[in-house]
């Protein structure tokens, strides 16, 4: 049975990003027979869904690849012990090499059972001893370590996610067996019951799921949940949802580009009504284009994307409107995360492609305030795209950077009057266009 699947709002959008990133697994969307891209949807045979709970857990593996990392650096480390000298340095790197694995508490909780422990005034052949004993361990159970991966980045990492399937913190063992149960299996063999009372809201087309909700163990940042019934209809927080539109959301984390450093956890998607292609294809740019950048904030991996992306398509059409491209960013470094969106209009492309040299020079600044770091090129596009750019903006950069020129200062930045002046230069022709 065939099962179509229409463009909505962003969120769900972005699953459907991540829904076909999952299921080709690498192959060209343009030249695959898996999915049928029309228009404004997707179409696929439920039997095509075969498989899906490997490929999931292979995408979601491929953003957090704790274990090969272990195993990776843990075989390097086994050869420095085997042809250098037990020195210092090479002493402290095993010291830290324990300080990971004490910090994977499947594995830790697994080395500990089987006695497996590096003494603290520990000798060379200890060292190795402890290295290959606990890469035999990664390797022997592999699989499961990759799946409790998959679940720490999903649940913990990423913060997409609350407590839905296998990301239960009851459930520790056979995770991708759960999540076949609960997605893959059932809808294959049409085995889960209907809401004889609701269709899913989301969709239109297919009854709900009987007991399925999109509550805040499915999308942490979308979902409802008891905590907010004061903003439902007969304060009843239900939104009834079908399988198919389940499992869309559930995609969600594949179809967002990941930005990360330290404790910062932002994601971004680029929304565009036109088509399910150009939606993909706009999206893996961004994600290509992001994964290659090695900039401390990736920062001049966005502005390239948005050069290059708007310039393609000015040139490709003379008279193309760019207010249908929604980018959104979710900040999930607070409790309650943070939503942003903005549009680009053909003039603000316009001012990007004609002034990106002036924005290229602006980018990787930083203010450090104590443990507090503020990034000026981040805060000062989004500003510029909400329309709220002002010299208010400046004259906050100009106080810091000068503070932090006084003796003693707690302030740290690599701000120099020279990048002043270029936000200074973008300020004043946005102002004045």
């Amino acid at each position: 049975m065939k099962e179509r699947v229409y463009l909505g709002d962003w969120a769900y959008n972005a699953g459907i990003i991540g829904f076909i990133e999952i299921m080709l697994d690498g192959e060209d969307i343009t030249s695959q027979n898996i999915i049928t891209v029309g228009p404004n949807y997707i179409e696929f045979d439920r039997n095509s869904l075969q498989g899906f709970s490997d490929k999931f857990f292979k995408k979601a593996y491929q953003r957090y690849p704790r274990t090969d990392e272990l195993i990776n650096s843990g075989n390097k480390l086994l050869q420095k012990l085997k042809n250098n000298e037990f020195d210092k340095n090479l002493k402290q790197e095993v010291s830290n090499f324990k300080k990971r694995i004490d910090g994977f508490s499947k594995l830790n909780q697994l080395a500990n059972k089987q006695n497996i422990a590096l003494p603290r005034n520990f000798s060379e052949d200890d060292a190795e001893q402890y290295v290959s004993q606990i890469i035999g361990l990664l390797n022997e159970y592999k699989q499961e370590f990759i799946e409790n991966d998959v679940k720490t980045y999903l649940a913990t990492i990423s913060s997409i996610y609350g407590q839905k399937s296998f990301l239960q913190r009851s459930i520790t063992t056979g995770l991708k067996n759960r999540f076949y149960n609960d997605f893959e299996g059932p809808i294959i063999e049409r085995t889960n019951k209907q809401d004889k009372h609701h269709t899913c809201i989301f969709c239109g087309l297919r009854p709900a799921k009987k007991d399925a909700l999109l509550d805040t163990g499915l999308i942490s940042f979308l979902g409802a949940n008891k905590d907010n019934k004061n903003f439902f209809w007969n304060f009843k927080p239900q939104l009834p949802i079908c399988e198919i539109c389940e499992l869309i959301y559930f995609c969600i984390f594949a179809g967002l580009t990941e930005f990360r450093i330290g404790q910062t956890k932002k994601f971004y998607f680029v929304d565009r009504n036109a088509s399910v292609l150009e939606l993909y294809q706009t999206n893996k740019l961004f994600m290509e284009m992001m994964s290659r950048e090695e900039n401390i904030l990736k920062e001049k991996g966005i502005l390239n994307f948005l050069n290059d992306y708007l310039l393609l398509k000015l040139r490709e059409e003379s008279k193309f409107r760019l207010a249908n491209i929604l980018f959104i960013e979710i900040d999930l470094t607070t409790v309650a995360p943070k939503l942003y969106g903005f549009n680009i209009s053909k003039q603000k492309a316009e001012f990007i492609t004609s002034n990106y040299d002036v924005f290229e020079k602006i980018t990787g600044n930083y203010i450090r305030i104590n443990d507090n770091t503020v990034y000026p090129f981040g805060v000062f596009m989004q500003r510029f795209l909400n329309n709220t750019l002002s010299f208010q903006f400046l004259s906050f950069l100009e106080g810091q950077y000068l503070s932090s020129q006084k003796p003693n200062s707690k302030i740290n930045t690599n701000l120099s009057p020279y990048r002043l002046q270029m936000y200074n230069v973008l300020t004043y022709k946005y102002l004045k266009s």
